[in-house]
């Protein structure tokens, strides 16, 4: 019951933050825009965390596997940003690793460091090789997929259009193929290869000009992008509840799923704001909560649902929100 008040609660909030647009909005990919649709998603992606590791009604076992979907928001506004900035600033390469994956990781690494102690109390002890990949996200101790796959991306990017600005969308895409592919015979988990399609998506919608095609005929591919995504994921669903769990079916299947969700957003958003304080402080603090909330499940997992629910929820928020104001005064620091 606890959790059903969270979810509609932060629903409501969500919706009430909504304003129709009887014209197109133009600015639909604007920053601000973007970071309330990645603040929308962080807590979404915070209530679908919490609904694996509580009771939940059964009519919400959904929220259980929507993690991936909503991740592709990030994967998108990622490739986007860094296309825009490629094609409208000068030297846009330079420093990159500074200017772009260093800011990914620095918050990452601070809680990593507490999630391995955390850890080491309990009496669990990783290999040499975990702490190495720890340090580009991608490890056992902590629960963060997304950052390990978007430093990968982020890495993708710049060796791709540093080699070529004409011919990087075809070394980037051959790049995340490749990716995939080592991925799935890795051993590690797959989550690492899903939604990262949204990332090409982004990179490439300017100029495939979607936002044309989009608009023409706007109410039909809206439903039919809806009723593709639906589709999609009730299928990936059932495949696997017939036995049908092969990593490399499932890379494909999430990727697919993540694109028509990205479609139908970005459809929508082409006629529906999301405006107010509340959505814009989870925009400014969303990187944060992604990252936070993790960290408050492994400290709470063994409470009582009650606590946890509660803990978690507000406790992701309060974290998040102290680490988006360290993070602001050490850049200033600099």
């Amino acid at each position: 019951m606890i959790y059903l008040i969270v979810l509609i609660a932060s629903l409501l909030a969500i919706l009430f933050s909504a304003e129709y647009n009887r014209d197109f909005n133009t600015n639909y990919l604007s920053r601000e825009n973007t970071n309330n649709l990645k603040g929308i998603a962080a807590i979404l992606i915070l209530l679908h965390h919490i609904s694996i590791f509580t009771d939940v009604y059964k009519w919400l076992y959904g929220m259980r596997y929507i993690g991936f979907i909503l991740v592709s928001v990030f994967f998108f506004s990622s490739g986007y940003g860094l296309m825009y900035g490629l094609n409208n600033k000068k030297d846009y390469l330079s420093g990159f690793f500074r200017k772009r994956i260093f800011p990914v990781l620095r918050i990452y690494w601070l809680l990593d460091i507490i999630a391995i102690a955390y850890y080491w109390i309990k009496g669990k002890v990783f290999k040499p090789y975990e702490y190495v990949l720890s340090i580009i996200g991608i490890d056992t101790a902590f629960l963060c997929w997304f950052v390990g796959s978007i430093v990968i991306l982020y890495i993708g990017f710049y060796i791709s259009f540093k080699l070529s600005k004409q011919y990087g969308y075809y070394i980037l895409l051959v790049y995340l193929l490749l990716y995939c592919v080592i991925f799935s015979y890795s051993g590690l988990n797959n989550y690492y290869t899903s939604s990262i399609a949204t990332f090409m998506l982004g990179v490439v919608w300017e100029k495939l000009n979607f936002d044309k095609w989009i608009s023409k005929g706007y109410w039909l591919k809206v439903v039919c992008f809806a009723m593709s995504f639906l589709f999609a994921f009730a299928g990936r669903l059932y495949l696997a509840s017939i036995g049908l769990n092969m990593d490399w079916l499932h890379i494909i299947l999430r990727n697919i799923i993540s694109v028509l969700f990205m479609f139908f957003v970005l459809a929508v958003s082409k006629k529906v704001s999301f405006k107010g304080p509340i959505v814009k402080w989870l925009g400014d603090i969303s990187y944060e909560l992604y990252l936070g909330q993790t960290l408050c499940m492994l400290l709470l997992l063994d409470k009582p649902d009650t606590i946890y629910i509660i803990g978690v929820f507000f406790g992701s928020l309060l974290l998040a929100h102290l680490l988006k104001t360290l993070s602001v005064l050490t850049s200033k620091a600099k």
